[in-house]
């Protein structure tokens, strides 16, 4: 492997780190982009945060309109969950 040298080193391949790479690259900056984990690619918004978090409360709302007692709700939750 050759050695190589960037103008610009992006850690963490989420959002901001794709945004930002293909930004300086549109300027003609070389980019090495390194994400440490093949789990979370994509970044905390994917994986943990904010789309995870919009699902729940999307099913939070399902549920709320689909009623019904404590223990339906609470299997409803586990499921979203899950």
């Amino acid at each position: 492997m050759q050695n190589a040298t960037y103008q610009n080193l992006i850690i963490g391949f989420g959002k901001a780190g794709k945004t930002l790479a293909g930004f300086l690259a549109k300027k003609g900056e070389s980019v090495a982009l390194v994400e440490r984990s093949k789990e979370r690619y994509g970044g905390t918004c994917i994986n943990v945060a904010c789309i995870p978090s919009k699902s729940l409360e999307y099913s939070a709302r399902l549920s709320a309109a689909a009623g019904g007692d404590f223990a339906a709700k609470a299997e409803r939750y586990r499921a979203a969950i899950a």
